[in-house]
């Protein structure tokens, strides 16, 4: 009788190995990964990425949180400029016109942004942007409890606060994969996208009720406030 070919039934038995996809197989994090969560690469273990390990990343979760706080300021300031308009002028002609130069001037200068990033870095235009608007505001403020502030220099406030403000956003999207690996950029742009979901919702809700219960120089205060968290000094891009 032939002798069976050991090699086939061998090659039965144990299949070569194939690489395993994260979809088909869990994963695990390898030693390396745990203490220095950078080093993606470091070993042949393979790697499953989860939120919390995006946001251990260095720098990562300073700049969601300062994100995130630009973005709540601007969303109050949105709605609440309108409220102020409405109350101290009681023109919805011109409640229109400053809501135009809020949105309006910011959209013109948008694809002018990325030109002002490369000539600056990234960290360095969202602390201008923010500086520059919580002055702004704050002279607002200051010409408004002065008696001061006319309908055209409030449009002009408003205008210079819109036109700085693709700055802050577009700085975030460009630090965001810079700071972390390719294999995680899925994960960190889904923590972003979904923070600025609820700002979108959250902001315009606490401006309102900060605006009926406590008027509008405090609503606006509350805006500056929050405009005053900067990225950390320790970027360096």
């Amino acid at each position: 009788m032939p002798k069976p070919d050991t090699r086939e039934s061998r090659a039965d038995t144990f299949p070569e190995p194939s690489l395993t996809s994260s979809a088909q197989a869990p994963l695990v994090v390898s030693a390396a990964a745990q203490d220095d969560p950078r080093r993606l690469n470091s070993g042949p273990a393979i790697v499953t990425i989860s939120y919390w390990w995006v946001l251990r990343l260095p720098q990562v979760s300073e700049l969601l949180a300062c994100a995130c706080l630009a973005r709540l300021a601007g969303r109050m300031f949105d709605l609440a400029i309108i409220l102020y308009t409405l109350r101290r002028f009681g023109s919805p002609a011109l409640t229109g016109w400053v809501a135009f130069a809020a949105f309006g001037p910011g959209l013109i200068a948008s694809p002018f942004a990325g030109a002002l990033l490369d000539r600056l870095r990234a960290p360095l235009a969202i602390i201008v942007d923010m500086l520059i608007t919580a002055g702004l505001v704050l002279a607002l403020i200051f010409l408004d409890q002065a008696e001061k502030l006319g309908s055209a220099s409030l449009i002009v406030l408003v205008t210079m606060c819109s036109l700085t403000s693709p700055l802050s956003a577009s700085g975030i999207r460009v630090l965001i994969p810079r700071l972390v690996p390719d294999d995680a950029l899925e994960r960190s742009n889904a923590l972003d996208t979904g923070s600025y979901a609820l700002i979108e919702v959250v902001g315009p809700a606490l401006a309102g009720g900060l605006f009926g219960f406590a008027g509008p120089a405090a609503t606006m205060i509350v805006i500056v406030i929050f405009m005053r968290w900067r990225p950390p000094a320790s970027f360096q891009f």
